[in-house]
């Protein structure tokens, strides 16, 4: 029923990054709450945080295209995304493997701009940003990280400052080439 009210003109699909093997941080996710199956597993597995972000990139390889969004450059992410006419997959980098509510929130913002159907985890994304005043506040809930990073929270949280899109081209030698 709320796929139907959501509309449908393309669709937003989940992605596990495979990031947890054990059952109580990965599948009672799946098996308690009734989620369905993610539409991609990156099949990332438990190790160190730069060989998880090593194996997401070079999952990251095998997609036609991946575009780089922040609030910074929202709308024109969002424009670059619908162009592609295909589906689109939001994944959030996270906080050293965890969940990252800010990354959440900017995701939300993102998925609340692009049409068709969502996945649990798209839906619960919109949410957590429509449950924020303004962007600031959405980036202020996170609950890690040192002190001293204001003045930056507070430049990341401004909205259509960048219309670049980066994009990810390729692996070279362990580093990712990111193209605009």
């Amino acid at each position: 029923m709320l796929r139907q009210a959501l509309g449908s003109a393309g669709s937003v699909v989940a992605v596990d990054t495979g990031q947890h093997y054990d059952y109580t941080l990965h599948q009672i996710h799946y098996d308690q709450l009734g989620v369905p199956p993610p539409d991609v597993h990156l099949g990332v597995g438990s190790a160190s945080h730069g060989e998880q972000t090593a194996a997401i990139l070079t999952a990251a390889e095998r997609c036609d295209v991946v575009l780089l969004g922040s609030l910074l450059n929202l709308d024109a992410v969002c424009e670059a995304a619908r162009s592609t006419g295909g589906d689109v997959v939001v994944y959030c980098a996270g906080f050293m493997g965890t969940f990252a509510l800010d990354d959440a929130y900017c995701a939300g913002r993102i998925v609340e701009r692009l049409s068709g159907d969502r996945s649990d985890a798209a839906v619960a994304a919109e949410w957590i940003a429509a449950s924020f005043a303004s962007p600031l506040e959405g980036l202020n809930a996170r609950t890690y990280g040192p002190p001293g990073l204001e003045a930056d929270i507070d430049f990341c949280a401004r909205e259509n400052l960048l219309e670049t899109v980066p994009r990810f081209a390729r692996m070279i030698a362990g580093a990712a080439e990111i193209v605009a």
